[in-house]
């Protein structure tokens, strides 16, 4: 299998980043495939992205009153046009739509990661442990724990855009470019730093430092556009509805870049002041991450990643969970694995690159070993029985309930309902609304919740604490 360069043919390694794909779509495919069948998505926010769908198919902005009491432009809370040019796929695969384009997302970031890599160098194996180490970031696969976010799509495009800037061609790596930044308001910002942190790779070719300035330019001014006018217009508020959790620092990103330069040593309390920060920032140095060490154009890249997490007032941003990691991925294994690409020696080259996977595939371990507070825990334990029960209630007995629903029917559900039932023109959240006039109701509530909704309403099936109500 290894020839006297301690390499393999293309052949080989074709079959083995197939092999990759198919058990890394396996993997995701039960992570998100099985959440959402057991009822362990939400509202928010496969539910309200999967209803904006269906609103730009029937050529309506979406109000966001799937989560919200007053209509609010679904542009105001996050300029996601990803939405727009996915909406006719609700036709094919239904409530799954996004969690399917997630995944297929993610492959194709993959392969982006090989081709790159295989740039670099001659070794053919070192692609596919990049490849390997790429999805089991601990980033990526839990991103698939908590419904769908388009920001994980756009960063599969990331790999794609280093590899046509790599090979020149810049029409190509500008299209890519525009793609990333127009999934989610925050991502211009982030692809601004990414091209600032190329600059130093290609600083010797001076047509390639004058695509990436503009690269930069245009990306900095679509954030400050669509962050302080366009988004700010929607809310009728000075600021994007984005910035909420970053008040406490000031009234704008302006203030915030002001505030540390008038106390830097708050930085250091901001980055680690907390045991969930240190914690991030262990399990990503053990994921590839001490590679932005040793080359620190890419440390740049990634400065609006650590920023938006580590300045923000919400808990769940700071820790290695959820959705909110996944824009490293592609930084530090590109950082990491175009490093290993420069060692002469073929198999210390595959030594470094099995270490790094190993390292990156133990903190993935121990993320999902160690869950912490809001992590469910059977969510993201495939090994786990727990992961295929739902043990709060009967599966089977909501799907007959919503069977029963009419398609043209109005209806208010729990979060753990609503993803499923928001192909329809009125879907609201239990609690969120504050008069309750749907057609239907479904519910997980206790006996004593469901008395306060009898005056209107008549309970056509029950079971346990699941209950499918019908207005008089």
């Amino acid at each position: 299998m290894l020839d006297g360069n301690y390499n393999i043919s293309a052949k080989v390694a074709n079959r083995i980043f197939i092999a990759i794909l198919i058990f890394a779509t396996i993997v995701y495919v039960d992570v998100s495939f099985v959440n959402h069948y057991l009822f362990r998505t939400y509202s928010l926010d496969l539910g309200a992205y999967t209803k904006c769908l269906y609103d730009f198919m029937h050529g309506v902005v979406n109000d966001s009153l799937v989560y919200r009491s007053d209509p609010v432009n679904c542009f105001a809370s996050h300029f996601d046009l990803y939405l727009v040019l996915f909406a006719p796929f609700v036709y094919v695969f239904g409530t799954y739509t996004l969690l399917v384009i997630q995944i297929v997302s993610v492959l194709v970031g993959a392969w982006g990661i090989l081709k790159l890599i295989g740039l670099y160098t001659e070794n053919r194996i070192v692609p596919l442990f990049a490849v390997a180490t790429f999805l089991s970031f601990f980033g990526v696969y839990h991103a698939f724990t908590f419904d769908y976010h388009s920001n994980v799509v756009a960063t599969m495009l990331v790999p794609w855009f280093f590899y046509f800037f790599k090979k020149q061609r810049y029409i190509c790596s500008s299209l890519f470019l525009l793609l990333i930044i127009i999934a989610k308001e925050n991502l211009s910002l982030f692809m601004a730093f990414v091209c600032l942190g190329l600059i130093w790779d290609y600083r010797k070719d001076k047509k390639a430092v004058i695509v990436l300035l503009v690269g930069t330019g245009i990306s900095l001014v679509y954030f400050i556009v669509v962050n302080t006018v366009v988004m700010a217009y929607l809310t009728h508020d000075d600021i994007s509805r984005g910035f909420v959790r970053y008040r406490q620092w000031g009234n704008g990103f302006g203030d915030i870049v002001v505030y540390f330069l008038s106390h830097p040593s708050e930085i250091i309390t901001v980055l680690f002041g907390h045991y969930k920060k240190i914690d991030f920032f262990v399990c990503l140095l053990f994921s590839s991450g001490i590679a932005l060490l040793l080359k620190p154009n890419y440390l740049i890249m990634v400065i609006p990643l650590i920023a938006q997490k580590m300045l923000a007032d919400y808990v769940m941003l700071w820790t290695p969970y959820l959705h909110y990691n996944v824009e490293f991925a592609p930084i530090v294994v590109v950082a990491g694995f175009t490093l290993i690409a420069s060692v002469k020696k073929p198999l210390v080259a595959q030594t470094l690159a099995g270490l790094i996977f190993v390292s990156t595939l133990g903190t993935l371990i121990y993320t999902n070993r160690y869950s912490r507070i809001w992590h469910n825990y059977s969510k993201c334990k495939i090994l786990d029985r727990s992961h295929y029960e739902q043990k709060k209630f009967s599966v089977s007995d909501v799907y007959s309930y919503m069977e029963m629903i009419p398609d043209d029917a109005s209806v208010c559900a729990s979060d753990i309902f609503v993803p499923h039932l928001c192909l329809r023109k009125d879907i609201y959240t239990y609690r969120y609304k504050n008069i309750y006039d749907t057609d239907y109701m479904l519910l997980f509530e206790p006996k004593e919740e469901i008395e306060t909704l009898l005056s209107d309403y008549i309970v056509e099936r029950q079971s346990d604490t699941i209950w499918l109500l019908k207005r008089k």
